[in-house]
C-alpha cells in the first residue's frame, strides 16, 4: 500500500436546551493515498457507493448553479450531461454577454427608458467613441 493519508475529521452540535454548550469530537482517520487503497480498506462496492454518492452531489450543486444563474432547464440538463467530476464548469455557466444595443432597446421596451434618453445615451456614446 501507498503513503497513508489520514485527515482530522470533526463533529460539531449545539448542546439541547444550552445554546451557548457546544460539544465536539474529533479523531484522525486514514483514507488511504489512492482509489486503490480505499477500496482494499473498504471494499469495491463502498468505495463505489461513496464515489457515486459524492458525483450525484456534485453533479446537483451543477444544475442547480446553472438554474440560479437563469440557465433554461433544457440547457441545466445538457451541462449535466456533458459533466464530468473534477472539470470546472465555470466557463459555461458564464452569463452571456448581452448586446449593448439590444441592452438599450429592452430598456425602452420595458419603459425603463424613453425615446428620447435613447437617442441621447446613443449620442454620447457615439462621441465617446470619436473621442
Amino acid at each position: 500500500m501507498g503513503t497513508p493519508t489520514k485527515f482530522t475529521v470533526r463533529g460539531t452540535i449545539k448542546q439541547e436546551g444550552q445554546p451557548d454548550a457546544i460539544v465536539s469530537a474529533e479523531c484522525e482517520y486514514d483514507f488511504g493515498a489512492n482509489l486503490a487503497e480505499c477500496s482494499t480498506m473498504w471494499g469495491e462496492a463502498a468505495t463505489y457507493e461513496l464515489a457515486v454518492a459524492k458525483a450525484k452531489i456534485n453533479l446537483q450543486n451543477l444544475i442547480r448553479n446553472a438554474l440560479e444563474k437563469g440557465v433554461k432547464p433544457e440547457e441545466a440538463i445538457s451541462l449535466a450531461k456533458n459533466w464530468k467530476p473534477g472539470v470546472s464548469m465555470r466557463g459555461a455557466l458564464a452569463a452571456p454577454a448581452q448586446d449593448p444595443l439590444e441592452a438599450l432597446l429592452a430598456k425602452v421596451a420595458s419603459g425603463e427608458m424613453n425615446a428620447a434618453d435613447l437617442k441621447r445615451t446613443i449620442a454620447e456614446r457615439l462621441a465617446a467613441l470619436k473621442g
